[in-house]
């Protein structure tokens, strides 16, 4: 996951393929855009995202607390996807 340092809410790092874009460089940009791993002008943004590991828990709370950012609408997607793995995690 990454982190924003605007909002603090965790995301699933993605996004859109790019018309004349493969899926696979569609990934890469998305990744570098969003992690930074590989420092390049195109991977800084305005939310400052950075790769962390985090638990489940905290960034369920997290996002819980930022759904009412207009800004951020992507929360509640990824909120959605951390409570589904935590039930999956409960159950298995």
């Amino acid at each position: 996951m990454v982190r924003s340092q605007k909002y603090g809410e965790y995301k699933f790092p993605g996004g859109g393929i790019e018309r004349n874009e493969t899926h696979a460089e569609a990934l890469i940009r998305e990744v570098m855009e969003e992690t930074g791993y590989r420092l390049l002008p195109e991977s800084i943004n305005e939310y400052g995202y950075e790769p962390i590991l985090v638990s489940l828990d905290c960034a369920i709370a997290t996002n819980e607390k930022l759904l009412d950012i207009p800004e951020i609408p992507w929360t509640l997607r990824d909120l959605t996807v951390l409570q589904e793995l935590k039930q999956n995690q409960m159950k298995g």
